[in-house]
């Protein structure tokens, strides 16, 4: 199947929107790991009907003109702070203006997983608060205090 840039599809996905309410794609990227697989899984996008909340994911457009599906982290008077869920950079003032369409479902393996369910909602508390992702950045180090605590009230098994 060849591929299409997103920017030659925005007007066809502009006018999905706003005849039929939404359109389904497949992103690329690694951005949104572990939730979308960039180049198998799609995603369904609807226009916004108002303003975002806080760890809705959206499509938006850069002001470089690229664009981008990530999740709002944090919800400002006039913008928003977006990461992807495999990231731990942020972009700070993304107007309203840019997004393009907030996502409603994800389509893995041929399952679709709609973002209103018990699971989805479960995996961006588990994936997205900062506790989770301090553990995901430092779980090496974590993990190496936690040994040398166990060891020190414990004690360490190898050394019978």
């Amino acid at each position: 199947m060849p591929k299409v840039h997103l920017s030659e599809m925005l007007p066809v996905i502009e006018e999905m929107l706003s005849v039929d309410g939404k359109v389904s794609f497949i992103p690329e990227g690694i951005s949104m790991l572990p939730i979308i697989v960039g180049g198998r899984d799609s995603v369904t996008i609807k226009k916004p009907a108002g303003r975002l909340q806080k760890y809705d994911a959206c499509l938006y457009r850069r002001e470089n003109g690229g664009f981008v599906l990530h999740r709002v982290i944090k919800v400002m008077p006039h913008s928003y702070v977006m990461s992807g869920d495999n990231q731990y950079g942020k972009e700070k003032g993304i107007s309203d203006e840019q997004i393009i369409g907030v996502l409603v479902s994800v389509n893995k393996n041929g399952k679709e997983i709609s973002c209103q369910s018990t699971a989805y909602k479960f995996y961006v508390w588990v994936h997205c608060n900062p506790f989770s992702k301090f553990l995901k950045k430092n779980w090496a180090r974590v993990r190496n205090r936690l040994s040398k605590i166990k060891n020190k009230f414990i004690g360490d098994k190898n050394e019978d």
